[in-house]
């Protein structure tokens, strides 16, 4: 918890995800990996929807890396709706080149143009 009483990183079940609230980065990433270490298992998905997510620093991308590898080469760690500074961050890192890795781009609103 920070100093204005807000959590810096909240860890939620919902549905089929894990739903990831604020920040990733050294001083919590242990409470992510901790959180969903039950899911975390040769062959199984894990889907972190990261739409609540505001920053991860490359401690938590690392986690990220540590939970593919925990998930083997038959697992699948899907990160859905990253924000833009965020699936920037990953990119930058290469994090969209880990082969059991997939991040969900959001598709776009029924009625939307699509721009290429």
């Amino acid at each position: 918890m920070t100093a204005s009483g807000r959590f810096l990183l909240e860890v939620t079940r919902d549905g089929d995800a894990f739903r990831l609230s604020g920040e990733v980065d050294l001083s919590n990433v242990d409470q992510l990996t901790t959180a969903i270490s039950s899911e975390v298992r040769d062959g199984n998905r894990v889907i972190l929807d990261c739409s609540d997510l505001r920053f991860i620093d490359s401690t938590g991308m690392a986690g990220l890396l540590s939970i593919c590898k925990g998930l083997g080469s038959t697992g699948r760690l899907v990160l859905r709706t990253l924000p833009p500074q965020v699936a920037k961050a990953a990119h930058i890192l290469g994090l969209d080149r880990v082969p059991n890795l997939e991040v969900v781009k959001p598709t776009a609103p029924a009625g939307a143009a699509a721009t290429a």
